[in-house]
């Protein structure tokens, strides 16, 4: 009884949302397509190679190591106040967690998705 309930709920959900679901998995899916064959191809480093996020991660691990946002590598760690707190927080919390690259990169793309649907929502 439990079950057919969950699944009715379920179908429901699946009915009433599908265009929002569409519209997640086409921009989760292209996303994750493309970073994932980077991943195979290059490695996980390619990820942080070519861009500024390389300041991003350092910044982020002079959080969790010394308290500072810092972009410098070596003392003294003094504040950087170019970049705003919250992306730098969103990575050290993963490196916190110990999660690798990738799962950070997936993360994203999921929020990525969820902005698209946003979006489509909006308009």
């Amino acid at each position: 009884m439990v079950k057919m309930h969950m699944f009715v709920r379920l179908k429901y959900f699946l009915k009433k949302y599908r265009s929002e679901l569409a519209v997640f998995s086409l921009v989760f899916g292209v996303r994750m397509v493309y970073a994932t064959a980077l991943f195979f191809l290059f490695g996980d480093q390619v990820f942080a190679a070519y861009s500024d996020a390389e300041s991003f991660i350092t910044s982020a691990k002079n959080f969790l190591a010394h308290g500072v946002m810092s972009v410098l590598t070596e003392p003294p760690y003094v504040a950087d106040d170019l970049r705003t707190p919250g992306y730098t927080i969103f990575l050290a919390l993963f490196f916190l967690l110990k999660i690798p690259f990738f799962g950070i990169i997936a993360v994203q793309h999921i929020l990525i998705g969820l902005v698209g649907v946003m979006i489509y929502r909006i308009g």
